[in-house]
């Protein structure tokens, strides 16, 4: 018996997983190294990399036991079901940490570019980070750039979007500062007015219309 009242054994069957059929226990070492070994892993990206980690591996019903982030590699103890390839997991969190990681990267580019008043420079960067990986907070930042670079009615599409995926969340603040902003934008949009002339806006007659079918000239 251990001394907290379980026989080792006992002990043991407490910290395997269970699967429908199956109890286990399944550790990996797993070691990331960078192209070349470059030393790339520090700053924001290093302090970044650490929950990416953590979230890609629990889509994946997976855990990290523990982990470590050097200069130019990174230690991992993965907790992986049976049902997973080993190979399978290590490069879903491999891809995605990459494009999770250029992302962060560039939208603090483009924060800071902001923060400095060069909203044209920030603009591409955010708009880049939004592709590799899009996110709420990105896309407010980005209709803000696009606001001070003024063009309005790219803000104004894109807080409409920032708008409805605030609403879906239920992130209430986010959508009234959304909509605030929409609302601001709404009277500076430009508009185009067409105006029909009486003769355009009639349609052919029949005999015309029927004429102009069977000679090929309608479609």
């Amino acid at each position: 018996m251990s001394r907290h009242g379980f026989s080792e054994r006992e002990s043991l069957m407490q910290e395997y997983q269970s699967l429908n059929h199956t109890k286990w226990e399944c550790k990996y070492h797993v070691v990331f190294i960078p192209k070349c070994r470059r030393k790339v892993l520090y700053g924001e990206l290093r302090r970044h990399l650490g929950p990416v980690f953590r979230t890609l591996t629990e889509q994946k019903e997976s855990r990290v036991e523990e982990g470590h982030l050097m200069p130019d590699h990174v230690h991992m103890m993965l907790s992986i079901p049976p049902k997973y390839a080993v190979a399978q997991i290590v490069g879903y969190i491999k891809g995605k940490s990459a494009i999770q990681g250029a992302a962060q990267l560039l939208f603090d580019e483009g924060f800071d570019l902001m923060e400095t008043g060069r909203f044209a420079e920030a603009c591409p960067k955010l708009e880049e980070s939004q592709r590799l990986d899009p996110g709420m907070g990105t896309q407010f930042r980005l209709a803000e750039c696009y606001e001070h670079t003024r063009r309005p009615a790219s803000a104004w599409s894109t807080y409409v979007q920032v708008l409805q995926a605030a609403r879906r969340a239920g992130m209430a603040d986010r959508e009234a500062l959304a909509m605030a902003r929409v609302q601001s934008l709404e009277p500076t949009l430009p508009r185009i007015q067409i105006d029909l002339a009486p003769a355009a806006a009639r349609t052919p007659d029949s005999r015309s219309a029927a004429t102009a079918r069977s000679s090929g000239a309608w479609l």
